[in-house]
């Protein structure tokens, strides 16, 4: 079966009118990073999109195929990589992994910095909880 295809749109009017921006079909939020780029997971694990003009336009970002950017302090944006948190300090041109491998196939990541500590979560899409479900490592993104 065919999946079907979100197309995002965008409108300077309020919503009067709509303009054609992405075929991607983003979920979630998009992470407004500080330097004023716009990311956005996309559907399937397809990786994200980015916006550098306040979402009048839409390129695919390589690498990632996670979701959930967080923004560090320090302007670096971190992702779920296959098997490691990566961050890229260039707008997604090129990512690096973070610290040790994964404890699981993470479905997304969150950082807080008062606890300098990131925290990963999975799920098993039904109704238990894992025990393992949400996992931390600290971080400090100032070394």
């Amino acid at each position: 079966s065919k999946q079907k295809r979100i197309v995002e749109s965008w409108s300077a009017d309020r919503g009067k009118t709509w303009s054609r921006v992405s075929d991607e079909s983003p979920v979630d939020r998009p992470l407004w990073a500080s330097d004023g780029h716009l990311f956005w997971s996309t559907i399937w694990d397809s990786g994200m999109i980015l916006s550098g003009d306040t979402g009048k336009s839409w390129t695919k970002v390589s690498g990632p195929h996670a979701t959930y950017p967080v923004e560090l302090p320090d302007g670096r944006i971190v992702t779920v990589g296959s098997d490691h948190l990566i961050a890229s300090s260039d707008d997604g041109k090129t990512w690096t992994n973070l610290g040790e491998p994964l404890p699981f196939a993470a479905a997304g990541v969150a950082y807080s910095v008062a606890a300098k500590t990131f925290y990963v979560w999975h799920n098993d899409c039904g109704t238990a909880v894992l025990a393992d479900a949400v996992m931390s490592a600290g971080f400090d993104y100032e070394q």
